[in-house]
Formats: structure tokens, sequence, C-alpha cells
């Protein structure tokens, strides 16, 4: 460990700093404070919705959250900023320099358990035995404030079924990640944690860079996809390469022949690498998350007014036909998590933005967003012009249009497939 993080963090030492056994090793983290189970320190979260109550754990405490305002006014004195600011009572081990790196990974889990963003304070000058006072709070405050007035408004208070949902799953999690700590063989601790990192930043980054956002969850999930679906192997040279290649020395057509080869087994070899990544993602989504649990996923209407919203607007869900999950084949599911992925690898090897153009999802549209797909609708339109017809049925219109996974969706299935995965490793456990 660093003796100074020198302004900035590095997540894997969060990673360690969480873990018990490696924050309390001879080896570790120096120590600082004099902890005991009745004193101990208190770290920081902020998040951006009210939480009224606190989340009691195992050997850490999130208490209720502390709305603060950051005295920003609009022209007429009306407050426009504040932020929602959680102490945490961290575990008594928590006793060493830099201790803001446990609530730097403490807000991984909860951005993961409650797919929403999570931010921690970026040092511990902080932390401390008491809850510090308003002013120290401002600042604290000022690294993720919120908007309370008008159109953009951001602040908001979960319904209490769905706190409690956030409990559980939180709870959950812990749970597993304990399991990872003593039993890493079974479930790599590290990558674990890494991939809820991932898909934290993705949260962190969805307000300011959607594509950015969206590919970081993607990617989130195909970190734990490649330790849990086995790979394709294939042979990297053939059983008489050798044996071709000493021919070559007789003949320079041959040298050619099989310099072509090389270039040929290259390309071939990345292209099976590229099938074999996509192939174990849609595997490992369809293995873990089911589409019977898509329906879990969160859309802001649900989370403040609790589980049984549909049954409240049923008028207006009705009058506006949703497309979801059931109604598709497991063919078209395959190609539309196929195309996901995609996204993902045009966007961060190419530059390429997602073709998303609506952010949120909402009552009515919680799973998708169709849109037309131009080249496919202008090769329509040009053979409707050479069979000179200006009619089509939907079923050959449909054809041109795409169904993009929304944000909320993505990060459900993020969430469901790392914890399930998670979970059947902990379960084959159990069983041998």
């Amino acid at each position: 460990m660093r003796p100074l993080t020198q302004d900035y963090n590095l997540f894997k030492e969060a990673i360690l700093a969480y873990n018990r056994n490696t924050a309390t090793s001879k080896n570790g983290f120096i120590k600082k404070h004099n902890t005991s189970s009745e004193k101990r320190l208190y770290g920081y979260l902020l998040i951006e919705f009210d939480l009224y109550e606190d989340l009691q754990f195992s050997d850490f405490t999130i208490l209720k959250s502390i709305s603060v305002d950051l005295g920003i006014q609009n022209s007429i004195g009306q407050k426009l900023r504040k932020a929602f600011i959680c102490p945490v009572l961290m575990p008594s081990y928590v006793n060493y320099h830099h201790s803001h790196l446990f609530t730097l990974a403490l807000s991984a889990i909860c951005s993961f358990a409650f797919e929403r963003p999570v931010f921690s304070t970026s040092d511990d000058f902080y932390n401390g035995f008491k809850i510090v006072s308003e002013p120290e709070l401002k600042k604290i405050g000022s690294e993720f404030p919120q908007t309370v007035l008008g159109s953009s408004r951001s602040t908001y208070k979960p319904h209490n079924e769905i706190l409690r949902l956030w409990k559980d799953r939180f709870d959950e999690i812990i749970k597993l990640i304990n399991f990872s700590i003593d039993h890493g063989e079974i479930l790599d601790y590290q990558s674990l944690f890494q991939s809820m990192r991932i898909i934290q930043l993705g949260h962190q980054n969805k307000k300011n860079d959607f594509d950015l956002a969206f590919s970081l969850l993607i990617a989130g999930i195909e970190s734990i996809s490649q330790l849990a679906i086995p790979q394709i192997y294939f042979s990297k040279q053939h059983e008489k390469y050798k044996e071709w290649k000493k021919e070559t020395q007789k003949s320079e057509s041959l040298k050619l022949l099989l310099s072509e080869y090389r270039k040929f087994k290259e390309y071939l070899d990345n292209n099976i690498k590229h099938r074999d990544l996509t192939k174990r993602f849609v595997e490992f989504i369809l293995t873990y998350c089911p589409t019977d649990k898509w329906s879990e996923v969160l859309y802001m209407d649900l989370i403040i007014e609790g589980l049984e919203v549909r049954k409240n607007y049923e008028d207006e869900i009705s009058s506006f036909p949703e497309m979801v999950p059931e109604n598709l084949t497991r063919e078209e599911l395959i190609k539309i998590i196929k195309q996901t992925y995609q996204f993902r690898s045009k966007f961060l090897h190419t530059g390429k933005p997602t073709p998303h153009t609506f952010p949120n999802n909402s009552l009515n549209e919680r799973y998708f967003q169709v849109i037309d797909n131009p080249e496919r609708r202008n090769k329509l339109l040009e053979k409707m012009e050479r069979e000179n017809r200006n009619k089509l049925p939907y079923s050959e219109w449909s054809k041109t249009q795409d169904i993009l996974i929304k944000f909320e969706l993505m990060s459900t299935i993020a969430r469901v497939s790392i914890t399930e995965y998670a979970k059947n490793q902990y379960k084959t456990y159990l069983a041998n």
C-alpha cells in the first residue's frame, strides 16, 4: 500500500481495503486510529435520493442521508442544488491511513445493488469518530450535487418497498463477497469486485456520456462471462507446419504460399476469437439472467410509487402497446444481445456511438427502444421503387427496425447475471 495517495485513488487498493484479511495483515495498511467495536470511524457516501432510514449490516451501518443545501440559488433566490450524504459507521478493522478506500469499495457495491450512481469521498480528510458539521458536509456534497428545482430536477424519495428490495439485494451481494474472500478458488474476489466497479462507472457516467456508460455495463458483464463460460480452444499451428516450413526453402512460390497461409490463419483466429467472445456473452446472459428475470428492471415511476405502480395506471399502460421480452423468440433475443455486444465493440474500437436516442426508460417503455435502421430502410425503399409499389405489410417494414436494449434493462441484466453466477458458485461449493 502506498504511504501517500498523492491525490488519486487506485480501486485495486480499495478492493484490498474492504477485505478484512488484507487490510489487517502485517504487510497491508498502516494503522492510524485506535478503533474498537464501540469506537469506530465514520466515512461518507453520496447518493442521488433521500435515504430516510439506516441500513444496518453485520459489521457496518449506512446511516440515513443528510440533506445538505449547497448554497446555490437562481436569480430570485430559489435553492437549486443540494446533496444527499450518508455517513457510514465503518467496521472496527478500518483503522488505517486512507480509510476512505473502504467507502470507495462500498460505493461500488451500493451502486451495483441499487442500480444507481453512488459516489464516495475521494480522500479521508473528513473521516473520524464523529460525523462532521455542516461546513464540512457542504464540501463533501460538492462532489455529487443534485438539482432540486426545474425540469432537470434529479432528486427523489424511493418507496419503502423499493428500499427493502435494495436492502435485500445489497445484503445478498455482501454475503457473496464475503464468501469470495474465503473461497477465491470458487469465486474470484477481485474479479467479482472489479466487475461491480465497472458497472458503477457506467452509472456514474450515464448523465454526461451515455455511450460510454452503456458500454461499461456491457464490459462489466463481459468480464464475468469470460470466467463463467468456457472459451473455444483451437490449434495454434497445423501439425505439419514445421514440415511445410522446410519445404519453403526449396521454392519461392511455396514460401509465398506459406506467408499467405499465416495471414489467413491470423485473420481466421481473430475472427474466431471475436465470435467466441460474443457467443460467451450471449450464453452467459441467457444462462444467468433468463428473460423471466428481465421484469426486475427499474424505472422511476416504480421506484417512487412502489411495486404495484402498474396497477395504478392500467388505462394509460393499455393505451400504449409495449414491446416485452415474452413476445420475442429466442432467435430474436440472441440477435438483440449480439447486436448489443457489437455496440460496445464499435464504441471502444472505432468511436462509433450507440444508436440510442432516449437515455431513460419509462412506464410504457421499460425494456427496449425501437428505431429505424437507415441502411435497411433505404434498401427497402429502393426495392419498392424497382417493383413499382407504394404499400407494404408491417412484417416487411419491421425488418428495417432495430430493437435496442434500454440502459436500465442492461443494468438489471448486469446485476442479475453476475449475482446469479456468484450464487451458482456458492451452491456448487455447498454441494461438494
